[in-house]
């Protein structure tokens, strides 16, 4: 959360110098060059065959498999969900560039009932208790946020 606050931040600081086009290709070398650096790790630690109950999520254990050639079906998926994760660093990088990141940030929270629907579509995975709290608390803060924005513009434009 901290790194795409900064994002976000950063977003609205370039729009008055570079295009939605320029800080979207950028991003992507930033997430490219993450991957560059954090890849050797999975080389370095080796596989860990079952996570641990207590110790490990069986999320590190998913990231820490042993690798293997991607098929062409694979592949194709691959570059699908590039070009998805290109667009929507362009429109979001537009949407900070015009926007208030309290007028632009509630559109994104449409992500987690999508993210919930695609979860248990796929995988048939329904998100725990915590989850449900934290998506909440996500939304509630971000429409609060929204809302004295809102009530400070009202009282800079209409004062009393």
């Amino acid at each position: 959360m901290l790194f795409y606050a900064l994002t976000v931040i950063s977003t609205r600081k370039l729009q008055a110098t570079d295009s939605s086009a320029t800080m979207a290709y950028f991003s992507s070398l930033v997430y490219l060059a993450a991957a560059l650096i954090l890849a050797p790790l999975t080389i370095v630690i080796g596989e860990i065959p079952n996570a641990i109950p207590g110790v490990a999520h069986p999320s590190i254990a998913f990231l820490f498999r042993d690798w293997a050639m991607p098929t062409r079906l694979d592949g194709l998926i691959m570059g699908g969900l590039g070009l998805v994760w290109a667009g929507w660093t362009y429109f979001m990088a537009r949407a900070y560039s015009l926007a208030q990141a309290s007028v632009a940030a509630p559109f994104e929270y449409l992500s987690l009932p999508i993210n919930v629907f695609w979860g248990f579509l796929i995988w048939q995975e329904i998100p725990t208790w915590m989850t449900w709290a934290g998506a909440a608390l996500t939304l509630l803060s971000g429409m609060f946020i929204l809302h004295l924005d809102r009530k400070a513009r009202q009282n800079s434009t209409h004062p009393e």
